[in-house]
């Protein structure tokens, strides 16, 4: 079974139901002068411990398609794309509550290099998916949670492939 899911430009309101996007370009500098612009606290996310920052570098998936989803229930997760953009295909919380998720609990999202999106704790998601290529994106959460804070679903044993439609 596929469930084919649209690719959607992102913005904070279509976001909204996953986290955060945090894209300074539509918001006033708080500070300007001839050498910075600085926006202070385009995103607060809130997180107790140590943030550790890693780094992902998704490969060129042609299929555009997942079958392995995580989710962290105690952190948010931060994605910076720093290459290219990139897409991040969500799952919302409830996904996996009756076993089999429906394809309405996923959306796609292209990230804008440079721009940033904050997933909610609970939110499943795997690594984010090139256009082509391989993408340096900057991931940020607590410290650990990789080994501390990450449940794994896999569709294989379902049979379910979501494939993300890129035009």
């Amino acid at each position: 079974m596929i469930y084919e899911i649209a690719l959607k430009k992102i913005n904070n309101d279509n976001f909204s139901d996953y986290g955060t996007y945090i894209d300074e370009s539509e918001i006033a500098p708080t500070y300007s002068d001839s050498a910075f612009d600085w926006w202070n606290a385009v995103g607060i996310f809130p997180i107790e411990g140590n943030i550790s920052m890693g780094v992902v570098r998704p490969n060129f998936n042609p299929e555009f398609s997942e079958q392995v989803f995580e989710a962290h229930n105690l952190t948010p997760e931060v994605l910076v794309p720093i290459d290219d953009n990139v897409i991040v295909l969500v799952g919302k919380k409830r996904a996996f509550d009756n076993g089999m998720p429906a394809k309405e609990d996923f959306e796609a999202f292209l990230v804008p290099k440079g721009m940033a999106v904050s997933l909610n704790p609970g939110i499943w998601h795997h690594a984010p998916m090139t256009l082509s290529g391989s993408v340096k994106t900057l991931v940020l959460f607590k410290e650990n949670t990789s080994f501390e804070d990450t449940i794994v679903k896999d569709l294989k044993e379902q049979g379910l492939v979501i494939k993300v439609k890129v035009d």
